[in-house]
């Protein structure tokens, strides 16, 4: 939906759109191998910090980006990079948090159905964000504050995560989290 405010809301183009969302990129690129190298170590809280660390970054935006002028790059990249750093390093741990117990012969079923589920999340969260902030501009006539609306729909989202993956974390054997 930033990319939809960008282009809609304040007239860039894809392109420039584009770079301006490059940090979040960047910073999930980083993030996802070396968490996927330490979730074996740390286990759920690792995925718990990352939430964390995202949803800070989408705050920040929340507060810096929105308005009716022109974004600059440097507004937008420390909580792109914050919020990426965040989203890389949650998905590959949740995916070996969640393959651990599973038997190997049964593996390609659980990883299908993991899959399944990731893809019916990611299109419901992205309608719910897309419907937010397209109910907000068309009540407003204002982007920024739909891009806000929108943001918060994504923060609570997010917290139910964060409230499923303590709750997993919790729920761990304690011979299991160190």
């Amino acid at each position: 939906m930033l990319s939809v405010y960008l282009q809609d809301g304040l007239g860039y183009t894809p392109l420039h759109a584009g770079l301006l969302l490059t940090p979040f990129a960047v910073g999930s690129a980083v993030a996802a191998p070396l968490a996927g190298r330490v979730v074996s170590r740390v286990g759920r809280p690792l995925t718990v910090v990352a939430l964390s660390v995202m949803m800070s970054g989408l705050v920040a935006l929340a507060v810096l980006a929105p308005g009716k002028a022109p974004v600059g790059w440097l507004v937008l990249a420390v909580p792109l990079l914050v919020a990426g750093l965040g989203g890389g390093a949650v998905v590959s741990p949740n995916v070996t948090l969640s393959l651990a117990e599973v038997p190997p012969r049964m593996g390609g079923a659980a990883g299908g159905a993991l899959q399944t589920g990731q893809r019916i999340g990611s299109a419901i969260g992205a309608a719910v964000l897309m419907t937010a902030y397209q109910v907000a501009v068309s009540r407003t006539d204002d982007p920024g504050s739909a891009l806000r609306w929108a943001l918060g729909a994504s923060l609570v989202l997010l917290a139910g995560a964060w409230v499923a993956a303590v709750w997993s974390w919790r729920s761990e054997p304690a011979a299991a989290t160190g």
